[in-house]
Parts: C-alpha cells; structure tokens; sequence
C-alpha cells in the first residue's frame, strides 16, 4: 500500500485514530497514563506493520491477534477491576456514548473506501457482513434519549451496550475470517489485507479496542449506578 496513491484515506485515518485516543482520554478523566500508554501502542503497532511483521498470515493464532487480545484483556480489567477505579471514577457515562459515533466515519468513510480501493473484504464492509454502523447510530441517540433528555431508562443504555459489543466482536471475528489465512472463509476474491499495514494496523490496535474499552465502563457505571453504589 502507498501513502501517496490514498492520501486522504491514509492521513484521514491518522487523524482520525488520534482523535479517538484524544476524545477517551478526555471522557476518562484526562489521565495522562491513556495518552502515554495509547502512544506508545501506537508506535509499537506501526513499527511492527512497517516490518511487515503482519504480513505473514500463516500463524495459528494470528499475528494481529497479539495487538488486539492485550487490549481487550486490558478493556476488561480497565471496566470491570480495581484496576480501572480510578479511571472508571472520572468518567463521562454520557459522553461515552456519544463516542462511539466514531464507529460511523470507520465504517462509512474508511472501510468503505479501502473496499472499493482493493484492501478490504466486502464482508468487512455495510454492504457485506459488517453491521457496526448500527451501534455507532444507536449509542449516540441512546445516550441523548437516556442521561440528557431522560425520556429513557438506563437499561436501554445497557442493552444498547451489550448490542455494541456483540456487534463489535462480531466484526473482529469477520475481520478475522476475511484476511488471507488457511481459515479464511469470506472474500476470497480480495480479502481485508488493509490492517497489516501502516496506519490501517491502528484499526485492531486501539481504535475497535478503545470501543471495547468505552463499552465495559459504560457498563460497569451503569450496574453500579443502578446497584446504588
């Protein structure tokens, strides 16, 4: 892939992984460990797809994998652990459902625009298997209706959030099948080659795991919320 033969895509996504990372650290409780530690992931991520370590597809299980298991497991442990309190502790419910209104520019803009560029799966797309445009609309206007107009209750806004996880992993795993391996299954034709380069690596790397991440504290506030704790 050539930077100079897609330039709005490439710099379009730059632009838009930073702003993902700047908009969780700011809806976290603006801790610096979420800048510092979502940089140094970044570049670790990018070193690794310039080396064309991801190119290699032949793995069991597959080397993208090793950018997105640590995340999720962290994602848990950030919403879920004591190890996430204190980040837990100055977040923004509302607005993390606002963010992840990213998920609609992802879909529309980017992997649509990789599909029709030769580097993504159709399946990875909303014309194919690729439903994450839906979360991305509805958590957005759930978290309107629920904590700013207050015309629903908060389980709306759990169900809403245990739909945009099953949504999401329901990609990863299209993702999964859609790139060139012995056990893919979608897409033959052109399979999703995209995330194992520079910046598209970004996509596994932190910004799906960043809705994961927002997914699980928006969850856990709203148990403890309704708990009463």
């Amino acid at each position: 892939m050539i930077a100079s033969d897609f330039p709005l895509l490439y710099g379009g996504f730059v632009a838009l992984t930073v702003i993902t990372l700047l908009a969780f650290y700011l809806l976290t409780g603006r801790k610096a460990v979420v800048l510092v530690g979502g940089a140094i992931w970044l570049t670790v991520a990018a070193f690794l797809a310039k080396a064309g370590f991801f190119l290699v597809t032949d793995t069991v299980p597959p080397r993208i994998g090793l950018l997105l298991v640590p995340m999720l497991v962290g994602g848990a442990l950030v919403g879920f652990g004591g190890v996430g309190k204190s980040l837990r502790g100055k977040a923004w419910l509302e607005g993390l459902h606002y963010f992840h209104g990213i998920r609609i520019l992802v879909e529309v803009v980017f992997l649509h625009g990789l599909y029709e560029a030769g580097f993504v799966a159709q399946a990875m797309t909303y014309e194919g298997l690729n439903y994450d445009l839906v979360p991305g609309i509805l958590l957005p206007v759930v978290g309107l209706l629920v904590f700013r107009l207050g015309v629903l209750t908060r389980g709306w806004a759990v169900a809403a959030n245990l739909f945009g996880i099953a949504v999401l992993a329901w990609t990863v795993v299209t993702a999964v099948l859609s790139a060139p391996s012995s056990y893919q299954v979608f897409s033959p034709e052109q399979p999703t080659v995209a995330i194992f380069h520079f910046p598209f690596v970004w996509l596994p790397a932190l910004v799906a795991p960043l809705m994961f991440w927002a997914h699980f504290i928006g969850l856990k506030l709203l148990m403890r919320r309704k708990e009463g704790a």
